[in-house]
């Protein structure tokens, strides 16, 4: 405790006397009871651990850091590997978290415990976990402020959704999902959904997910694969921001780079392109090309190899800020031309 006065003591010493306006205060002793506002501006300034003492100081600075989102937001919780949630699951005394994550979880009932977090949780994290879909559908039912949802390596074997028709759960507040199956979120309404993140290469009705989202849609990172590409071609409210490719098939196919060069034509407003970091043929020539559709591209990631390396691609891309190439020898970037690129 004397640790935590100390670190308070700091903070309010290190306020001009203009800021600290206590009008209004009543002194309790030696101690002023401050305004609620300026005891947040003390609490915004203390590490997590720090905040996690102050909750169990007094019932009032519990209630004050419970209250406000910005003092949440530095709370996480990450439940035992292991561990079998049913109703009677409740474990005790839990911080307001903004993040939770469970990792090799049995889930075969939403518990007492989510109630109580659901209304301040907005990131949710579930790895490796068992949990039928109804029960899924009931604990995101409960978290209305979720912004990030990653669902990834859940066992499908146990899923069965029989009530397909009833109407789809909205999560108005969704911004970010991360998944390797669809049909984990056949059920979900996500009217503000920016980031769709895909990380296996077999995702069914992958095209169709994405095209009911594609007015909404700035950022996708999807497997490195022709089909998945040419898919993304034939959206035409697709607006990308960012287009990242995750991981690079083991098997190669055909015209692969030619449908990425397309997708490039029709997606002019990317301003992020991550492809794949192994070589996979791409060429200086291929680069630009790519670059010449891109005019407003920040940020390239790519690999190539080559005996000669040309950088004349630069020139035609004239905002870009960092280039990420990996390359299999050292390249001579004397004489080219890329007036704001601030990192290679």
């Amino acid at each position: 405790m004397s640790s935590l006065l100390s670190s308070i003591l700091k903070v309010v010493t290190s306020f001009e006397k203009k800021d600290l306006d206590t009008s209004g205060c009543k002194s309790a002793g030696d101690c002023p009871t401050l305004p609620p506002k300026l005891w947040t501006r003390i609490f915004l300034q203390l590490e997590r651990y720090e905040l996690l003492q102050v909750r169990m100081t007094c019932r009032s600075w519990k209630q004050l850091v419970d209250s406000n989102s910005g003092l949440r937001e530095g709370f996480a919780i990450s439940f035992p590997e292991g561990s079998i949630m049913d109703r009677e699951y409740l474990p005790a005394d839990l911080p307001p978290a903004s993040k939770v994550t469970l990792r090799k979880v049995r889930i075969i009932e939403v518990g007492g415990w989510l109630p109580s977090l659901g209304n301040t949780l907005v990131h949710l994290c579930l790895s490796q976990c068992r949990v039928g879909l109804s029960t899924l559908e009931d604990k995101l039912r409960q978290t209305p402020k979720l912004k990030i949802l990653e669902l990834e390596n859940i066992a499908t074997h146990i899923y069965r959704y029989e009530t397909i028709t009833k109407p789809k759960l909205e999560l108005n507040e969704l911004e970010c999902l991360v998944l390797d199956q669809i049909e984990l979120v056949n059920f979900l309404s996500c009217p503000r959904l920016k980031v769709v993140k895909c990380t296996s290469i077999w995702l069914n009705k992958l095209a169709a997910f994405i095209s009911s989202y594609q007015r909404t849609l700035q950022n996708v990172e999807v497997y490195y694969e022709s089909e998945v590409i040419q898919s993304l071609t034939k959206l035409e409210h697709l607006k990308l921001k960012r287009l990242e490719f995750n991981k690079y098939p083991v098997f190669t196919t055909s015209g692969v780079i030619t449908k990425l060069i397309e997708l490039c034509r029709v997606q002019p407003t990317i301003e992020e392109l991550l492809l794949p970091k192994e070589a996979n043929g791409i060429t200086c020539d291929h680069l630009k090309q790519i670059g010449s559709y891109l005019p407003r591209l920040k940020f390239l990631r790519a690999a190539t190899v080559q005996e000669k390396y040309n950088t004349k691609f630069l020139t035609v891309l004239p905002c870009l800020k960092v280039l990420d190439w990996n390359t299999s020898t050292k390249v001579d970037y004397s004489g080219c031309s890329s007036p704001n690129l601030l990192e290679i």
